[in-house]
């Protein structure tokens, strides 16, 4: 007989979205854990910790969980979750490394090319940079996606302005 005051799945997943885009990362945290423990096999759950847990400024646990997400999919978007958590930890080539992936998945590329083009830009390889700002903004517009020209736009700008 089901127990109808057991949540299921899907419900506990939804609990922890929402908790996480309201701010409220401890409760996304635990969520998300239950639902890992009730299908451990899936890639998104993961992911979706991962992304919390770079919130939370746990950059290693969230490459832990990024790479249980592609060790059960090798084509999951964690690569690009992957990547910020390198960033955000100072590992300018493993997040090359992934923001690359995530590009050659086509897996969010407009963001992916900013990403890494952000990446290039501290390390000071302001043409290979500019390359990718370039061809996150091209994407960006295609798609419409006037967040993301904006995020763009600056750092893009100021490249220009330090190689003339």
């Amino acid at each position: 007989m089901e127990n109808h005051n057991t949540p299921n799945l899907q419900t506990i997943i939804n609990v922890g979205y929402r908790a996480h885009r309201q701010g409220n990362y401890v409760v996304a945290i635990l969520n998300y854990n239950t639902a890992i423990s009730i299908n451990p096999q899936d890639p998104t759950l993961y992911r979706l910790r991962a992304d919390v847990r770079i919130k939370l400024q746990q950059y290693e646990d969230a490459i832990c969980d990024c790479n249980a997400a592609i060790r059960l999919d090798p084509t999951n978007p964690a690569y690009l979750t992957r990547g910020a958590a390198h960033y955000f930890s100072y590992k300018n080539e493993e997040a090359i490394a992934d923001f690359s992936m995530a590009i050659h998945l086509n897996h969010n590329p407009a963001y992916a090319y900013k990403l890494r083009a952000d990446v290039k830009r501290d390390q000071r390889n302001f043409l290979d940079a500019l390359y990718d700002y370039q061809a996150a903004l091209r994407l960006a517009e295609q798609d419409g996606n006037d967040f993301l020209i904006a995020q763009i736009t600056p750092p893009m700008d100021d490249i220009m302005n330090n190689l003339l």
